[in-house]
């Protein structure tokens, strides 16, 4: 049996799509024209080179897990072009602080971007950049193609590359179709590839500095594990403001007791900051039988110690993104958001979900959560499913292991 409700949208959204797809095909061909003619006018003025860059700013999206996904395509711009400053701009001061250490950039600021449509906002930001004499902004993928090129324009950057969806990129000098079916990382790459890039894999990379390594070590020793047992690190989370994105959390706690009676595991759950209430019904259900990790102050804490993981199981969420970047075998239960954009389909890297139902992944769709609170795309997931998938990962790990020694 299928699962589809996309049908049951009501009369009343689906005149509001009829009124939005009129805007849509307006504005569309008002960005259309004014593509053409500042096309006409970069070939009168010949189109730039992509050579002899020095100061690139790169526009950052989105939140943990796409600023971490940007990561692949920083390390090909610097291998390519070792002398080039990269200056990444955000309005994350969490990504500010995970990505503090990463040897390919120059300097990150945290800055409030424009709204979607707030495009005076847009211009006044842009002209501020001016100060920064950047000869190239690159807008991540996932950024408003509009407020991103509008930027990159007013910005005074010779070089202006980001995503284009029906002609709205127009003041992009170098653009790239909108990929919603391409790993992100891989869609960064293919903007990046527009500069002198060197090839490199879509792999994420997080780097710990060796204290910060000696801070995780000491908390995992504190724990008191069984010598032997592989650390599960397990976040049922996924932020308060897409609280939509989780598997019921005690499904999450059955699956740890069943992995931990089959296989040679110890659970460590992770919880934010803002996600106490989860702790604390994983406390009160499980008798204190696992370690529950809670984030403070600085994500870069909470990353030191997942990277002593062996596996990590859980939402489509940042802290999964830090234990991919880290080199983690993970599993992630994915519901209404898309498989093919936030993961990297590998043998160490897993996904679940649900086939059956058709209307998933309905993130960033005109059916956007039409089934309300229902969610079968994640009420659907089994707790058997999960730890099979998760019992495949172990024995894969183990075998590794003996393969190493």
């Amino acid at each position: 049996m299928t699962i589809d409700y996309r049908s049951s949208l009501k009369t009343l959204l689906r005149a509001r799509e009829v009124g939005r797809r009129c805007r849509l095909m307006l504005s569309t061909m008002v960005c259309n024209l004014l593509g053409i003619v500042h096309m006409a006018w970069l070939s009168v003025k010949h189109s730039p080179g992509t050579h002899n860059v020095k100061r690139l700013i790169v526009l950052g999206f989105g939140g943990i897990g796409n600023h971490l996904m940007l990561t692949p395509a920083l390390r090909g711009l610097k291998k390519q072009n070792p002398s080039i400053s990269i200056h990444l701009l955000t309005h994350c001061p969490a990504c500010r602080d995970l990505l503090a250490r990463n040897p390919h950039l120059s300097d990150i600021s945290v800055t409030p971007f424009p709204g979607r449509r707030d495009f005076l906002q847009a211009i006044r930001f842009g002209r501020a950049l001016r100060r920064l004499k950047p000869d190239a902004i690159l807008s991540a993928a996932g950024t408003n193609p509009v407020t991103g090129s509008l930027i990159a324009f007013f910005s005074g950057a010779r070089l202006r590359i980001g995503e284009d969806w029906k002609g709205r990129g127009f003041l992009y000098t170098h653009r790239v179709k909108v990929g919603p079916d391409i790993y992100e990382a891989e869609q960064n790459i293919r903007l990046a590839r527009r500069l002198d890039f060197a090839d490199v894999d879509c792999v994420t990379r997080l780097h710990l500095s060796p204290q910060e390594f000696e801070e995780g070590k000491a908390y995992i020793d504190n724990l008191n594990i069984e010598r032997g047992k592989m650390i599960l690190g397990i976040h049922p989370g996924s932020g308060n403001e897409q609280s939509w994105k989780r598997w019921p959390m005690d499904r999450f706690i059955g699956v740890a007791a069943e992995i931990s009676r089959i296989q040679p595991i110890f659970p460590l759950f992770f919880f934010g900051p803002d996600e106490q209430h989860l702790a604390s019904r994983l406390l009160s259900d499980s008798h204190n039988q696992y370690a529950a990790y809670i984030g403070g102050e600085s994500l870069r804490m909470t990353a030191e110690v997942i990277g002593f993981c062996d596996l990590f199981l859980s939402n489509d969420s940042g802290l999964r993104h830090i234990a991919t970047a880290l080199g983690l075998k993970t599993l992630t239960i994915f519901g209404p958001t898309s498989t093919k954009k936030n993961h990297h389909n590998c043998i160490t890297q897993r996904a679940i979900f649900r086939k059956d139902v058709l209307c998933r992944p309905c993130h960033y769709t005109t059916w956007w959560l039409a089934c309300g609170d229902r969610r079968p795309c994640l009420g659907l997931i089994d707790e058997g499913d999960v730890i099979r998938e998760l019992s495949a990962l172990i024995d894969y790990s183990m075998r590794s292991r003996q393969t190493s020694r």
